[in-house]
């Protein structure tokens, strides 16, 4: 940061034992607030457990369910994945900086660049695994046949990991001298230069591109899905309801009737809950965005910058929610997980219900 408020003298043990005096601009959080220092690191705690915990009960979820073992959810691996790197290393390591200030990513250089870089790289798949999803969902809608020919377990995968590629390539300029990764004494991170105005228009940018392609897939997807139930309203309005079936004329009809309405809600449930993580998301990064692009004419404080810092990267715990609050099938694979951890599992039934 170009603004300093404050400077410090620190002293710091030299490898040829002499002593070297350092000037910092900035006091450690702690000692600077140590009131909101400690409902930032009880927020960062609460949200490092839940993020990995949540997205590794995801993850095993995917895994176990027979119903989630669909390779759509690859993508959804793939945003876990990244939300566990985010919540399970980025966040204690940015914790680490906020106690112990400059002085603990002094002699730490390296190890400050490589957090700064996995830091946007996994942010900026996030966005692109979420614009991956709801485009798999539009051509799923869309074009159901030709979809599934394509998307298989072949190449969806593929697909899935692509997104950390296009992360690497917005990140790549800043290691190749466009921008500076570095500890930022005020926001108390290690992230890009927040100086370098046309690095950060690239960041905002290249962020705005899968979140332009995620909002207008999933207006199109809704379209399809609403015209979607009206046809099928038109074939059988009792149907529709799903206790009556007056206008379906054997078993075999109403049993396809059935089949494709539990699609339609479960393609539906699908939709809501993409939405409701694109949602999440940006609202939960709006903050940090809005900061980064007006510190330049609007001198902010470092409770500014905490707050929008630690907001935006409380997304990987609230993912967690999204998928149980939305999807009841995340919502059972969560609750058999757990179950089998803690209580164990027999006869295909949970110990602790029996």
């Amino acid at each position: 940061m170009e603004n300093s408020t404050e400077n410090l003298n620190w002293k710091l043990n030299t490898t040829n034992s002499s002593v070297e005096i350092l000037q910092f601009t900035y006091k450690p959080y702690i000692e600077e607030s140590p009131g909101k220092f400690a409902v930032l690191v009880l927020f960062a705690a609460t949200f490092c457990f839940l993020g990995v915990f949540g997205n590794v009960l995801t993850i095993i979820s995917i895994v176990k369910e027979e119903v989630l073992r669909v390779p759509e959810n690859c993508f959804i691996i793939s945003r876990a994945i990244s939300d566990i790197i985010l919540a399970g290393m980025i966040l204690p390591l940015t914790i680490a900086g906020v106690v112990k200030g400059e002085a603990y990513y002094h002699q730490r250089a390296t190890l400050c660049k490589a957090l700064a870089g996995i830091c946007c790289l996994v942010c900026f798949c996030n966005w692109w695994t979420l614009a991956s999803l709801s485009v798999n969902r539009l051509f799923l809608t869309w074009f159901p046949l030709k979809s599934r020919a394509i998307l298989t377990w072949r190449t969806t995968p593929a697909l899935s990991m692509f997104c950390y590629v296009i992360g690497f390539c917005v990140v790549s300029p800043a290691l190749f001298g466009w921008s500076v990764l570095e500890f930022d004494p005020e926001m108390m991170v290690c992230m890009v230069d927040v100086d370098t105005l046309h690095y950060n228009t690239f960041i905002v940018l290249a962020n705005a591109i899968p979140s332009s392609i995620t909002f207008v897939t999933l207006v199109l997807t809704a379209i399809k899905m609403n015209s979607k139930r009206r046809q099928f309203a038109v074939v059988g309005p009792e149907v529709d309801v799903m206790e009556s079936t007056a206008f379906v004329s054997d078993n075999e009809d109403k049993s396809k009737a059935k089949q494709l309405l539990k699609e339609l809600r479960d393609a539906a449930m699908s939709v809501k809950m993409i939405a409701s993580l694109f949602g999440v998301t940006f609202l939960l990064w709006l903050p940090l965005t809005v900061v980064m692009l007006s510190h330049h004419a609007l001198n902010y404080g470092r409770d500014i910058w905490a707050f929008s810092l630690l907001v935006a990267h409380l997304q990987p715990g609230v993912d967690c929610f999204c998928y149980v609050f939305v999807n009841r099938y995340f919502r059972r694979g969560y609750k058999n997980v757990v179950c089998f951890v803690f209580c164990g599992w027999s006869n295909g039934k949970c110990i602790c219900s029996s």
